[in-house]
């Protein structure tokens, strides 16, 4: 007798969030979206990564929702996988000079771990400061740290 096997199809893994369990993950990484409207929460922990492969990060600064890969995604920001070799790749393919790995912002794309990256980052987070806090419009327009 000849069993078949059991064959299960990409359509039923789409919404799947056991896709994030493989071998050849060692962590994940957070990235936000270098935007005006991202929460000051997510541009600050912008980069965090973690080593615990043991359960799917949490979004930050927003209700978690999954990508079409099972990884969490959101509006604001999402986890990426981690494989072990990424600061090796960084400093081969030298990403803070190189516009094919930049990342989309309000101003245009900024290549990654360069100081124009750095710089927008602290402008964000003193301009979500600002937004996110509870003075009033017109103390607003004249802020001082």
């Amino acid at each position: 007798m000849n069993k078949r096997a059991e064959i299960i199809s990409e359509e039923s893994l789409d919404n799947s969030n056991d896709l994030w369990a493989d071998s050849v993950t060692t962590g994940w990484e957070y990235t936000c979206n270098l935007s005006l409207t991202t929460p000051k929460i997510c541009i600050v922990n912008d980069g965090f990564i973690t080593n615990d492969t043991s359960v799917k990060p949490k979004l930050i600064g927003e209700p978690n929702n999954f990508g079409k890969d099972g990884d969490p995604s959101g509006d604001f920001g999402s986890w990426i996988r981690r494989h072990g070799h990424e600061e090796e790749f960084e400093e081969l393919a030298n990403i803070s000079q190189d516009m094919i790995y930049a990342r989309p912002t309000d101003i245009g794309r900024i290549p990654p771990k360069s100081k124009l990256e750095v710089d927008f980052k602290s402008f964000l987070i003193d301009f979500r400061s600002i937004v996110e806090s509870n003075i009033s419009v017109e103390k607003k327009i004249i802020y001082d740290k």
